[in-house]
């Protein structure tokens, strides 16, 4: 997402809070915030995108996931 740098914090942790959120990241560059989004369908995922706050934001669908991350030491070998 493109979100002015005066505003970065407020709407990272604003975005953090909702359900479907699973993290958030401030970056650099033009699009200088990032959430990770797990959402149902594509139609809760337009319901998301449409109701963003931000000037811009750039989305991209990951179709399958082939390691998911967790917590050091938490999976079993």
């Amino acid at each position: 997402m493109t979100v002015p740098p005066g505003r970065l914090d407020d709407v990272g942790r604003v975005l953090a809070r909702h359900p479907m959120v699973h993290g958030t990241l401030a970056t650099t560059g033009v699009t200088n915030l990032m959430a990770a989004v797990w959402c149902r369908d594509l139609a809760g995922l337009y319901a998301f995108v449409t109701g963003l706050d931000v000037p811009s934001a750039e989305v991209t669908v990951v179709a399958r996931a082939v390691k998911r991350g967790g917590r050091p030491g938490s999976q079993d070998i």
